[in-house]
């Protein structure tokens, strides 16, 4: 499988082309990197709703494990971002 990577939730690997990207700026505002060429830490979820939703529910409670430096707020926004796109 080419260009592996990991969904931070599931833990499935997968095509990087097949999951949604996550990156951070230099002022620690979460966006969705939709070209994924963004220079720039970033973090791996499945295109499945049970996987955002578990996400965001992680992130409520501050238990969300990952290894970028991310605003709590726009990192949520940018979930449920990509929850609307999924959803169409």
């Amino acid at each position: 499988m080419k260009s592996c990577r990991t969904c931070i939730i599931c833990r499935q690997k997968e095509n990087k082309r097949n999951l949604f990207r996550i990156v951070s700026d230099n002022e620690k505002k979460a966006y969705y990197d939709k070209n994924q060429k963004c220079n720039s830490r970033g973090i791996y979820l499945c295109k499945k709703m049970e996987c955002l939703e578990k996400c965001i529910k992680l992130v409520d409670k501050n238990k969300l494990n990952i290894k970028i430096s991310v605003d709590k707020i726009s990192l949520k926004s940018v979930i449920k971002d990509v929850e609307n796109e999924l959803g169409e």
